[in-house]
């Protein structure tokens, strides 16, 4: 079998060619991962339950929070965090096999609340002001972890621990939240 030079080089351009033009569609395939396009809403609801039992007792938490979002953001070495403002209502009940027990529902407000994005859908809550108090309860709602459900909201779990005095002192219990628009 004779080749010449030139059907040769023909076939070597044409084969690099059609290996640029595979390249290329292969990086634009719609299908491949991409960066969550999440922001929080300039306002949003933050709200979740958590129920169980720790020995005879029944323990029931609730909270409903409202927070705004002034556009604040910033990048950090674990990825983008928005910084947002507000508060409301956390509930810790924890009842005796009779009904009887007790009832606590701080109103907890920050004006420093972080939605930090960790890569892919994951990403935390966190309020500084919480984290480090030594406080069970207010240390497990300082640090919450979840992942985008949408272009604004999230969802995740969160755990329900004691406040660590003599009445409430054993028995977290987790639950989930969600994070979306108010309105």
């Amino acid at each position: 079998m004779v080749s010449t030079g030139g059907g040769l080089r023909c076939c070597s351009v044409g084969a690099i060619a059609l290996v640029l033009a595979a390249a290329a569609a292969c990086g634009s395939d719609p299908t491949l991962p991409e960066e969550t396009t999440f922001r929080p809403p300039a306002q949003y609801t933050l709200r979740g339950e958590a129920t169980g039992t720790a020995g005879s007792l029944t323990i029931q938490c609730a909270m409903d929070m409202v927070f705004t979002w002034d556009g604040s953001e910033r990048l950090e070495a674990s990825g983008r965090v928005y910084v947002t403002e507000g508060g409301g209502d956390v509930a810790r009940d924890v009842l005796q096999p009779d009904g009887s027990g007790m009832s606590l529902k701080p109103f907890l407000f920050s004006r420093e609340n972080h939605i930090r994005l960790l890569g892919g859908d994951s990403l935390e809550l966190v309020t500084p002001i919480n984290v480090g108090t030594g406080v069970p309860f207010y240390e497990a709602i300082g640090h919450m972890t979840g992942h985008v459900s949408g272009p604004s909201s999230a969802e995740g779990t969160w755990t329900c621990a004691p406040f660590d005095i003599p009445q409430d002192s054993v028995g977290s219990v987790v639950g989930t939240w969600r994070l979306e628009g108010a309105g």
